[in-house]
């Protein structure tokens, strides 16, 4: 279970990070200019770095301590998925959408480290449970 969430954590956190990467730098006209321009322009570009640091955060955590990387990658999920909620103003297109591809994996990573850190506390110390 822990070598899936972190592939899982992986392979999520590479893909937003290049999502977002190839926005700013290959569709200029969807996000912010490289250099900023406005003082609007330098908040979203301050945003999207935000976000890419918090998913190689998470992932970080998750794979240190993974007890306390399951609640807060379980937290990141619920958190994206209001926001999610909040942003599309209904359409269930862009919930459904939003769900599987941001809020999703994080939840089910965060429930297979939990189930991984509660398997290797129960196993006892020096036993692993990969």
């Amino acid at each position: 279970m822990r070598y899936v969430s972190r592939f899982l954590l992986l392979v999520w956190a590479s893909w937003w990070t290049l999502f977002i990467l190839g926005l700013v730098v290959f569709q200029p006209y969807a996000a912010p200019p490289i250099p900023a321009r406005t003082p609007e322009d330098l908040i979203l570009l301050v945003i999207l770095a935000l976000i890419v640091l918090a998913l190689w955060g998470s992932v970080a955590i998750s794979w240190r301590w993974e007890g306390v990387g399951g609640i807060v990658l379980l937290v990141e999920g619920l958190v994206a998925f209001g926001t999610i909620t909040v942003i599309s103003a209904g359409d269930l297109v862009l919930i459904a959408l939003g769900t599987l591809t941001i809020a999703l994996p994080p939840v089910v990573a965060g429930f297979l480290l939990l189930a991984s850190w509660e398997a290797s506390t129960r196993s006892g110390p020096g036993q692993s449970s990969a």
